[in-house]
């Protein structure tokens, strides 16, 4: 009998996402070989620095295009980063028995010469399928009488060859699952593992909203319409014709050209905007507001969400948001439908004097790497 492998992973991504939460507890337990990345220098994220590849130009070359270049050429000379990215990986010679790849179109090059290699590839995939995402948006794009453009193809067929590359895909929630299996990708190659809570939590929150206050409204994302901002801006404006008192907090990179349509909300409702806070003050921000709504359209995930519930702050959120599979409806949140103004408004209303609880949030991104762990074990065994 063949001795039982130890999984010895490389862990993949332009860019940091979310790894950084978790990389170094896949470290702890012994399966990271490599965590191969790009952001800005000197950024380790609790691992010794041999275990730590960072390419930091592709990071500050992309900010720097971002606010010099038109966005026309923006994109090309993105595309043009990634290609150099992936050179700059494929110089390191691949090593280890499985690579953990993010799947967002940038690393089929990498993919290809580690499956040459014989590594198992397991793609995380962070969005719906491009296709079921563009079924949504030409929805939302006619609801205002306008023309739907087709995202950049060429990014789509990246995608598609991701996909085929990959041995596994790993995803963070159903909604992503269906829309991959919606487009013919069988389910034994795809594993739901959704993301952890920043914190444990031990005791019942003792936090309600008062009828006599003013009830502070909080979204976190990007300003799209992927996002539905307009159903929440519409959701305030009939809350304060109910005489209800409400703020709204708005942070996030604006779309410009989703700007004429909440122009004239933002205006009247007196909405705060805030374009980006850093990330480390994200949970301490949070503390001060009463509801987080999440009115997606489309989102993979939305790890503001369970960044939410682990400082106790209730959620609403449409079930077309990934991670209100974290919400336990009627306890820690709301789950309510998308496009709708009308949901978001019941589900504020039922949320004043509600005696919400998050006595049951006990899955953390310590405990999302140990499942993550016995994943990479089950894919060495079955090859």
């Amino acid at each position: 009998m063949s001795p039982i492998k130890k999984p010895l992973v490389t862990l993949i991504v332009c860019g940091r996402f979310h790894f950084h939460k978790y990389v170094s507890l896949l470290s702890k337990r012994g399966v990271l070989r490599q965590f191969v990345y790009s952001y800005k220098v000197n950024q380790y994220f609790g691992l010794q620095k041999r275990y730590a590849v960072n390419f930091p130009a592709k990071e500050y070359l992309m900010y720097a295009g971002a606010k010099l270049l038109k966005k026309s050429i923006f994109y090309s000379y993105l595309s043009l980063l990634h290609q150099l990215w992936q050179l700059q990986v494929l110089i390191k010679q691949p090593g280890g028995n499985i690579a953990h790849f993010l799947v967002h179109g940038n690393c089929h090059k990498i993919m290809k010469a580690y499956k040459k290699k014989g590594i198992i590839i397991i793609g995380e995939v962070v969005n719906v399928h491009p296709e079921y995402q563009e079924v949504l948006l030409q929805k939302e794009y006619c609801r205002y009488g306008l023309k739907y453009v087709t995202g950049e193809k060429s990014f789509s067929k990246k995608i598609a060859k991701e996909y085929k590359l990959c041995d596994y895909l790993l995803v963070p929630s159903t909604f992503i699952k269906d829309s991959l299996m919606l487009h013919g990708i069988p389910k034994d190659r795809i594993k739901v593992l959704a993301y952890g809570f920043e914190n444990k939590t031990t005791v019942k929150s003792n936090s309600i909203i008062s009828r006599n206050q003013i009830i502070n409204l909080l979204y976190v994302g990007q300003i799209t319409f992927r996002k539905g901002i307009i159903y929440l801006l519409e959701a305030v404006k009939d809350l304060k014709l109910k005489n209800v008192e409400v703020t709204l907090t708005l942070i996030g990179g604006l779309d410009k050209n989703y700007l004429p349509l909440i122009k004239p909300f933002l205006s009247t409702l007196s909405i705060k905007y805030k374009e980006h806070i850093d990330n480390k003050d994200v949970l301490s921000i949070m503390k001060e507001y009463d509801l987080l709504i999440m009115p997606s359209i489309e989102d993979g995930f939305g790890i503001v969400v369970t960044e939410a519930l682990s400082v106790n702050l209730p959620v609403i959120s449409t079930s077309n948001c990934g991670a209100s599979e974290r919400i336990i409806n009627g306890q820690n949140g709301f789950v309510i439908d998308a496009f709708s103004k009308e949901a978001i408004v019941d589900a504020v209303l039922i949320s004043i004097e509600y005696p919400f609880d998050f006595t049951s949030q006990n899955y953390t991104w310590d405990d999302y790497a140990g499942e993550l762990t016995k994943f990479y074990s089950e894919v060495l065994k079955t090859g």
